[in-house]
């Protein structure tokens, strides 16, 4: 139900965002969204995605932007693949993408978009090797997309991870941090 509720807060507005933690309506679990709203906009995706980490409670965060989609099955699937290898980042390496025109989150109606050199087929752990792992984020074989991650909060509080007040790159400086910090990074082929 966590899943799902995760999915529902990032593509649905404020106001039925608002409506839902009122009525209830999905049967449990969603008097655990919590609403914020800033007075301004910050100009960059730093502040209210910092904003989020601080306030999250659940085991793993996601980013996904307002021009972002998921599958529907994408959070299990991360979430099994991150339990299963004991990881604090999964990295997916391909993703799907629909056209500006048809816009679906039908997997069946998308194609997959690669987008590095290199990628793998199965679960890969990258080495414990920080040069090695910056060498390869250089060749193109590592993508700094925010939202191509799944993170484990606690890894993220515990060493004050943030994305930096600036309007650009900021996510291109998150997962370097990431990159630099993280014991065990999984790179995934997909998720189905």
């Amino acid at each position: 139900m966590r899943l799902l509720l995760s999915i529902i807060a990032a593509r649905i507005t404020a106001q039925k965002l608002l409506n839902l933690t009122r009525k209830n309506s999905y049967g449990g679990g969603v008097e655990r969204l919590q609403l914020v709203r800033r007075k301004f906009n910050s100009g960059s995706g730093s502040v209210p995605r910092n904003t989020g980490i601080k306030l999250s409670r659940g085991e793993y965060i996601m980013f996904v932007d307002s021009d972002d989609a998921i599958i529907s099955t994408a959070m299990e699937e991360f979430y099994s693949t991150a339990t299963k290898f004991n990881a604090e980042v999964i990295h997916c390496e391909k993703f799907y993408e629909a056209s500006q025109k048809n816009f679906t989150t039908n997997k069946n109606e998308l194609s997959i978009a690669y987008n590095m050199n290199d990628f793998v087929n199965e679960p890969v752990f990258l080495t414990d090797n920080i040069a090695e792992r910056i060498k390869n984020f250089s060749l193109k074989k590592l993508d700094w997309t925010t939202w191509l991650n799944f993170i484990k909060r606690d890894f993220i509080i515990k060493n004050n991870i943030e994305f930096p007040n600036v309007r650009v790159c900021v996510d291109f400086i998150f997962f370097i941090k990431l990159l630099c910090l993280a014991p065990k990074i999984l790179r995934v082929p997909i998720v189905n």
